[in-house]
C-alpha cells in the first residue's frame, strides 16, 4: 500500500500544503521536461504513457483503500496522479511540434485553469462516483487543454 500511496501522491508532492494539485502538475511538468530533454519526443510519449498506466492503477487502488476509511472524502487532495496524467496529456502537442519554452508554460497554465474551473464536461466527470472518476476529470481537462494548445501551435510560423 505504501507504493500505491507514493505513486498516487506523485512521490509526496500531493502532501505539500496549499494547492497540492498545482504542486503535482508542476512535478509532472518538470519530470516531462527532463525526460524530453534526455530522450526526445517519441520516447517521452511512450514512457509517460507507461507511467500514466502505472500511476492510474496505484491512484485508483489507493483511493479505494481511502474510501473504506473516509467514505465521505470523494477525491482526496493528496492524490495528484490525476494531475500528472492530465498535465502529460496537455503536453502531447508540445512534444510533437517541438514547441518553444513558452508553450510548456502555456501547457501548465491551460491545464491548471481547466482543472480548477472545471467547465463542462470536466464538471460532469468530477461529479461522478468511483475511484476511476477521480482520474477522468483530469484526463478531460488535459484533452481540452491539449486542443487549446494545438490551436495556438497552429499559428506558429513554419
Amino acid at each position: 500500500m505504501k507504493t500505491h500511496r507514493l505513486l498516487a501522491t506523485l512521490f509526496g508532492s500531493g502532501d505539500l500544503p496549499l494547492a497540492p494539485g498545482t504542486w503535482g502538475s508542476l512535478v509532472a511538468l518538470l519530470c516531462a521536461a527532463i525526460l524530453y530533454a534526455i530522450t526526445g519526443a517519441l520516447p517521452s510519449v511512450v514512457l509517460l504513457s507507461l507511467a500514466s498506466v502505472i500511476i492510474w492503477r496505484s491512484a485508483v487502488l489507493y483511493a479505494r483503500a481511502r474510501a473504506t476509511k473516509a467514505p465521505s472524502e470523494k477525491d482526496p487532495s493528496e492524490i495528484v496522479a490525476d494531475e500528472a496524467i492530465g498535465q502529460w496529456i496537455t503536453l502531447l502537442p508540445v512534444f510533437v511540434s517541438d514547441a518553444p519554452a513558452p508553450y510548456w508554460l502555456a501547457a501548465f497554465i491551460a491545464f491548471r485553469l481547466l482543472d480548477i474551473t472545471k467547465p463542462w464536461p470536466i464538471s460532469w466527470a468530477d461529479q461522478q462516483e468511483g475511484a476511476h472518476w477521480i482520474m477522468i476529470d483530469d484526463v478531460l481537462a488535459g484533452i481540452l487543454a491539449a486542443l487549446i494548445l494545438t490551436a495556438g501551435l497552429a499559428t506558429l510560423p513554419t
